[in-house]
């Protein structure tokens, strides 16, 4: 606003690019750390071949360490999804409530009353059932019968 390029503050909470900014800026030093110790990890006389063979700084890469480094952008791409879609917190501090993700969005079936309804019944149903399918359980071996010797042996 001081500068002039806006004449009123922007509104970014409680929307979809403020979620966004905010898994990216949680979840980038995963993928950043993912590909440094993979770039570390490849040889540098590689890429010196690579230069004195008159590969330019590009086309060395894109030829040599971009293949080498995929393992490390496949692990990371991996690992940051996996935790965006289980972020609980970004999306409900940036979002507000009306905005869902994965992780809210099972917080709260869960927490509501038909998600208890659900998860009772279902233990019912367990229960009822039983691992043998005729309502009994089997009993568990008795405490005495376990030893040190046969766990280890």
């Amino acid at each position: 606003m001081q500068v002039g390029a806006i004449h009123e503050p922007l509104e970014i909470m409680y929307t979809e690019g403020a979620v966004v900014a905010g898994i990216i800026a949680v979840n980038l030093p995963y993928m950043v750390l993912t590909l440094q110790s993979v770039i570390e990890g490849i040889n540098r006389n590689i890429e010196e071949a690579a230069f004195s063979l008159g590969a330019g700084p590009m086309t060395m890469f894109r030829r040599v360490l971009l293949p080498l480094s995929l393992p490390g952008i496949l692990a990371g791409t991996i690992l940051t999804f996996i935790l965006g879609m289980n972020a609980y917190a970004t999306p409900v501090l940036l979002g507000g409530p009306k905005f869902k993700m994965m992780g809210p969005w099972s917080s709260d079936s869960f927490s509501s009353t038909t998600g208890r309804r659900r998860c009772r019944r279902v233990r019912a149903d367990d229960r009822d059932a039983g691992a043998d399918g005729d309502g009994k359980y089997p009993d568990p071996a008795p405490v005495s019968a376990m030893t040190i010797e046969g766990v280890f042996s």
